[in-house]
């Protein structure tokens, strides 16, 4: 039985904004940074999974972490490029949350193993995505919730139905909600920008767990 053949064109209408996309990053010396930065880190990522032999299975733990961080590094560049700007959020708040996990793990190298083996419900508490933050802010001395903040702009506009993310359907303000793949310079700036900034994120925390 053949594919359905809207799907298609969905295909199709997503291989244009594709093109679309590439050329204005090609345009742009900022975006064209962005994205190398973001395939530096990817190269990274894959380094230490395939090339380093980890000493014991905290570093296996992290290492599939770092695994998990570049296929939503790989999912958001296809939904960003392909005109799901929206859509392109979700793993990008992923690699955030992430990011944070990781680093509240090199607080204490024991959490690794208890976060392994805690029951789920244990596990839903204990590492918590606010009481990780907390932790990381009281340890850094940090008191605007800088953190909490950044986690709930991706959680508003992308991660939850919400009316604020209705902003990133919209090809211009006031505009109907579109419905499908589009083409917007503005976000998909915006989108790439982001996505750079949790990149460094997750790399940062991620290194730190491998020694030369």
């Amino acid at each position: 039985m053949p594919i359905p053949e809207n799907l298609k064109l969905l295909h199709t209408g997503e291989e244009v904004v594709w093109q679309k996309s590439i050329a204005a990053i090609e345009a742009d010396p900022d975006l064209s940074l962005h994205l190398a930065m973001i395939e530096c880190v990817m190269d990274l990522l894959q380094f230490y999974r395939m090339a380093y032999d980890e000493k014991d299975e905290d570093q296996l733990i992290v290492k599939l972490l770092g695994a998990r961080i570049f296929n939503d590094l790989g999912a958001s560049i296809r939904l960003i490029l392909g005109g799901y700007y929206q859509a392109a959020g979700l793993p990008t708040r992923d690699i955030l949350e992430t990011g944070f996990l990781l680093d509240y793990f090199s607080t204490d190298p024991a959490l690794i193993q208890k976060w392994k083996t805690v029951p789920e419900e244990k596990r839903n508490k204990e590492f918590s995505q606010a009481k990780i933050r907390e932790v990381l802010d009281k340890r850094d001395g940090y008191e605007g919730k800088k953190r909490y903040e950044h986690y709930k702009l991706l959680s508003a506009i992308a991660a939850h139905p919400t009316l604020a993310g209705f902003t990133m359907l919209r090809p211009e303000p006031g505009a109907d909600a579109h419905m499908g793949p589009f083409f917007v310079p503005n976000l998909l700036t915006a989108t790439i920008q982001e996505l750079v900034k949790v990149t460094m994120t997750g790399w940062e925390n991620f290194k730190w767990f491998f020694k030369p």
